[in-house]
């Protein structure tokens, strides 16, 4: 029973979108109007501040799911679940229409606590590879993935996959990686189709 509650916990705290909560606080405008609902957004329309406060914010939703599964704990494949729930909760968040941010700083929360130094390997690797794609003409051959840092997340998250699925088998880690994977992948998709009919619009 507590897995469950676990479960749907994590979805409804990641439904807690900063990004979207903040911009309506402090600016009176829904972020989603302008950009995307996420730190990067904020940076871009609101400034720093705001910026890495949402950063940290939706880092913390995926920290405190972590901790919640280790702490309690449960099985592999509740761990799991509620992983894709706090990413899911984000990116579709129940309590603004199911339109949300792309995941990524709330997955990085979330896998800091189960694989912390795994994780930091593959984050440092995911960030010095957006560098690459921003600063060389790489970025051009990768341009229709978007802007540098969802793209390089793409390669970062498949190479974190088959790193887990050779160190720790896949179940649950290889699994759940993999999905939370396709997961942000399929909120990259709808993303792009978002800003291709924006372009045609203007």
């Amino acid at each position: 029973m507590r897995e469950f509650f676990l479960i749907i916990g994590s979805y409804l705290l990641g439904s807690l979108n900063f990004a979207i909560i903040l911009s309506k606080a402090v600016k009176k405008t829904d972020i989603r109007q302008k950009d995307h609902a996420g730190a990067s957004g904020v940076f871009r329309q609101h400034g720093a501040l705001l910026g890495v406060t949402t950063l940290l914010l939706d880092i913390l939703k995926g920290i405190l799911v972590g901790l919640a599964c280790q702490f309690l704990p449960v099985p592999g494949w509740a761990q799991m679940l509620a992983g894709l729930a706090v990413v899911a909760g984000h990116n579709w968040p129940l309590y603004f229409q199911f339109s949300g941010g792309g995941g990524l700083t709330t997955l990085f929360g979330f896998l800091i606590v189960l694989l912390p130094l795994d994780t930091a390997i593959f984050t440092a690797g995911t960030l010095l590879l957006s560098v690459l794609f921003w600063k060389t003409d790489l970025g051009k051959m990768v341009r229709v993935l978007g802007r540098p840092i969802p793209a390089a997340a793409i390669f970062g998250v498949l190479a974190f996959f088959i790193f887990a699925l050779i160190k720790y088998g896949f179940i649950w880690y290889g699994l759940m990686i993999l999905l939370l994977g396709i997961e942000m992948a399929l909120r990259r998709l709808v993303v792009l189709l978002k800003d291709t009919r924006r372009v045609k619009e203007n």
